[in-house]
Parts: C-alpha cells; sequence; structure tokens
C-alpha cells in the first residue's frame, strides 16, 4: 500500500489543474502552459534547454509550447548578443500583466494547500516531498533514454528487493532509537482521528515495554504493554496501532504473537486490554475472550478482554 502517499499527489494535481483550467480558460491558456509563463517571469532571459531541465520536460513539447505562447502574444524570443546561437525568452506586456495575475493564483492555491500546517509541519513536508522526488528523477532520467527493457529489469529488480525485506518486532523502552517513530505512529493512526492532541496518551510510557514493528527501519506497527502490578505478571495492552499503508497485512498478528512469545518468556499471567468494537473478532482470533459489560472510552464503545497464561505454558 506504499502506493497511496502517491495517489495522493495524484488526487492533489488532478484538483488543482481542473481548478486552474477553468479558471484560465479566458486567456486561452491550454492544460499545463501558464506554469511555463510562471517559469518565465521568474527566469526572464532563459533558454529553451533550462526550462525545459526546470519543468521535466522533453524539448520537443517545450519547443511547441513555446511556439503557441509566441503566436497568442505571451512570450517573445530574442537572440543572446554574446552566443547568437542561443534564444533566449521573455515575457511580452501581455505576458507580464497574464503572469501577475497567475502569480496571485498561484499563492491563493499554496494558501488553500496550506491550511492547518504550522511551519514546521510545513518545511518537514517540503523536505520529505523533495527527497522523494530526488528519488523518482532518476525513471525519469531513464525513460528519456528509451530503453524500456533496462526499466523493467529495474522494476523487476526492485520486486525481489521489497519482498526479501521482512518485517520484524522488536521490543523496546522510551530511550530507544525507535521510541519517536513509535509515538509518531501512535499519534497519527489513534489520536488524531478522534480529535486529541498528540502525545496525550503517554503517562505509562516509561514504565511500560514497547512492542515495535519494523519494516525497512520503519515503524509501521506497535502497542503498550502496562504492567499492573509489582510482580509485573498482570498487564494491559493500550494503543495498538498499524500504519494505514500496512493494515490488513497481518502485521497486528505478529505483533500478538510476539506479545505471547513474551509472556511465556516472561511468566506473565494475564493481559488485558480495552477494545473498540471494530477490533473485537481481530482479538477473539488471538485467543482473547471478553468479560465483563460493555463501556465507553473517549466517546467509543468498548469491551473488556484478556488473555489468560497458565504456568504449563510458561518458558522457564
Amino acid at each position: 500500500m506504499d502506493h497511496l502517499i502517491l495517489r495522493e499527489i495524484g488526487k492533489i494535481y488532478r484538483s488543482i489543474n481542473t481548478f486552474v483550467d477553468f479558471l484560465y480558460e479566458p486567456l486561452d491558456l491550454k492544460k499545463g502552459q501558464y506554469q511555463f509563463l510562471t517559469r518565465i517571469y521568474e527566469h526572464p532571459g532563459i533558454n529553451q534547454q533550462t526550462l525545459s531541465a526546470i519543468l521535466l520536460l522533453d524539448k520537443t513539447t517545450v519547443s511547441k509550447a513555446v511556439s503557441k505562447l509566441i503566436q497568442k502574444g505571451y512570450i517573445k524570443k530574442q537572440t543572446n548578443p554574446e552566443d547568437k546561437r542561443n534564444v533566449l525568452l521573455y515575457l511580452t506586456d501581455k505576458g507580464e500583466k497574464t503572469c501577475s495575475f497567475l502569480i496571485r493564483n498561484e499563492q491563493f492555491i499554496s494558501n488553500v494547500s496550506n491550511q492547518g500546517f504550522s511551519e514546521e509541519e510545513y518545511q518537514h513536508l517540503l523536505s520529505q516531498l523533495k527527497k522523494m522526488n530526488n528519488n523518482v528523477l532518476p525513471l525519469f532520467q531513464e525513460a528519456k533514454k528509451r530503453d524500456r527493457e533496462q526499466l523493467l529489469k529495474r522494476i523487476d529488480h526492485s520486486d525481489l528487493m521489497r519482498s526479501s525485506q521482512k518485517t520484524t518486532v522488536a521490543i523496546i523502552d522510551i530511550h530507544h532509537p525507535l521510541y519517536e517513530s513509535e509515538r509518531n505512529l501512535r499519534n497519527k493512526v489513534l489520536l488524531r482521528p478522534i480529535g486529541l492532541p498528540d502525545h496525550a496518551w503517554e503517562k505509562k510510557d516509561a514504565i511500560s515495554w514497547h512492542f515495535v514493528a519494523v519494516k525497512a527501519d520503519k515503524v509501521i506497527g506497535c502497542f503498550v504493554l502496562v504492567p499492573l502490578n509489582t510482580q509485573k505478571n498482570k498487564t494491559q495492552l493500550i494503543q495498538m496501532a498499524v500504519d494505514t499503508a500496512y493494515q490488513g497485512k497481518g502485521i497486528g498478528k505478529l505483533l500478538i504473537d510476539t506479545l505471547k512469545q513474551f509472556c511465556r518468556e516472561n511468566q506473565i499471567e494475564e493481559v488485558c486490554c480495552h477494545a473498540r468494537e471494530t477490533a473485537i473478532d481481530f482479538y477473539k482470533k488471538s485467543g482473547f475472550s471478553i468479560y465483563g459489560t460493555p463501556f465507553e472510552e473517549v466517546g467509543l464503545k468498548h469491551r473488556h478482554m484478556r488473555i489468560r497464561f497458565n504456568k504449563n505454558e510458561w518458558n522457564e
């Protein structure tokens, strides 16, 4: 499910394109032509080769777009006096006036898109998108070479590499390097969807065991196991979370299987939990049973559930 990020980016792209195509229709700017104007506005005297590199478009596409925009009176060509083979692009008066409108609109779209982001979140997102762009740029460069066979080989190799990345479960404490990633996952999956502030459920973190499922150095699942007595043989499982991209892929089962083994090795007699109604079947399949009466917690219906281990199951 790693493709979910790219799908969201695609949705953003299509939403903005639909908006600007409608808005720019009276200007006779076809799909994507406005980006040529804004780049020339930002880089007056740019040549077509550099424009092609900035926009990640082939030279033929850029040449056709430039010719059409010249015909429409938006841009003009000038020969570089220092190198007559080098043709430079500038906006006409019409292009300048139009571009001021385009820039205002671009700022409006940015303001709408960035609503709800703190400056720190914005900078972090920008950094991650730049990293993603750097990751995919070689694909663009390889596609330009028109070597389809080589690209297909790379895809096959990528699939093999991906299938070899196993998910493992580690048991950590709050001093472990993975703890911050675990906290972030709990915030993302558990707290934010129900309107609770980040880090709201961390009072017992310091005294607890933290189970984290890790794939390719990324925490994709977790829960916290809290000791309920001084002997630490009565415990409570809290804050089970699996990254949305990995839900339904057996990560929860892997975490519970590790929990069971941990309990047998550490002579733990009981693990209880507060199960949301949507998770009851999962816990039942994992060996938990319901006890007590239904109750509400953080505005959601829950049931008390537990799993017990007898001494015959302990690994002494």
